[in-house]
């Protein structure tokens, strides 16, 4: 007959597990990186809403993704800025309001 080893209920199993003897942790770490994206200065981006053609819209797809990673924001922020250099329009001279730039920090504040 076989013999089988008997566990009692009190036996604790993790005991030294939690200890230093295990040397899990080393105290010579550096401090931990707290990673992410650093925090955006102003105001941040928000989502629009656009209509366009379907066809024309996968064909931008198509390009967002061999330029920019499949970034279709900034292909269109690349392209209305190329568009504006070509027709010497300067961006940094248009002005917008106080309440406009008020409603977008607003809900900003807000989420």
């Amino acid at each position: 007959m076989e013999s089988k080893i008997k566990i009692t209920k009190d036996l604790d199993l993790a005991s030294g597990f939690f200890s230093d003897t295990h040397n899990f942790k080393n105290s010579n770490l550096e401090k931990k990186k707290t990673g992410g994206r650093p925090k955006k200065e102003g105001l941040k981006n928000s989502q629009f809403t656009l209509t366009m053609d379907p066809i024309l819209y996968e064909k931008i797809k198509i390009i967002a993704k061999e330029n920019t990673q499949g970034n279709i924001s900034k292909l269109f922020s690349d392209a209305i800025t190329h568009y504006c250099t070509e027709k010497r329009i300067n961006l940094q001279e248009i002005k917008i309001s106080e309440n406009t730039l008020k409603k977008y920090l607003k809900k900003q504040i807000k989420s």
